[in-house]
């Protein structure tokens, strides 16, 4: 990593809840899905889980952005785009094959397999699930001032 100047390099973090997260993504003010990224590794398995795993309030990785200065206030995924694009995907806001996907395989709310956000909200007896997943908190760290991919490029290599 020869010439890269960390020393300017800002690193907050802060905590939002995931109907800011899925709001931050449909006023494209986050870029899912890099180049350098895995493409949709997860199966919808996998992502069903993960959203369970929101629900129950159990403990989840935070997601690692990079604020980009020349956006204006867009942010790029460097790490967490599975766990990203899991949301987006749930809450039907995204333009892959898996939009508005259907829970399956769940192992503790058996009784939301089937179930997809749109049930969830519109169903009387199960909103309250949709308003408690909405409003759970993830851990979001921000990069600000770095200034090249291959510091982003790096970062992510480390974590994964």
């Amino acid at each position: 990593m020869k010439n890269i100047n960390i020393s300017e390099v800002i690193i907050s973090s802060s905590d939002w809840i995931i109907e800011s997260l899925v709001d931050q993504f449909e006023r494209d003010n986050i870029q899912v899905n890099p180049n350098y990224r895995r493409r949709h590794a997860w199966d919808l398995v996998v992502k069903s889980r993960f959203i369970e795993s929101i629900m129950l309030g159990f403990p989840i990785p935070q997601i690692l952005l990079a604020y980009d200065s020349k956006g204006h206030g867009k942010h790029i995924v460097v790490d967490g785009n599975q766990r990203l694009l899991s949301i987006i995907e749930f809450y039907g806001k995204s333009e892959t094959e898996n939009n508005g996907f259907v829970l399956t395989g769940l192992e503790f709310r058996t009784d939301l397999n089937g179930c997809t956000s749109k049930l969830i909200d519109s169903n009387f007896t199960l909103n309250f699930i949709g308003e408690d997943l909405k409003a759970q908190v993830i851990r979001i760290i921000i990069l600000r001032n770095w200034q090249s991919q291959s510091l982003l490029d790096n970062i992510y290599s480390r974590l994964n």
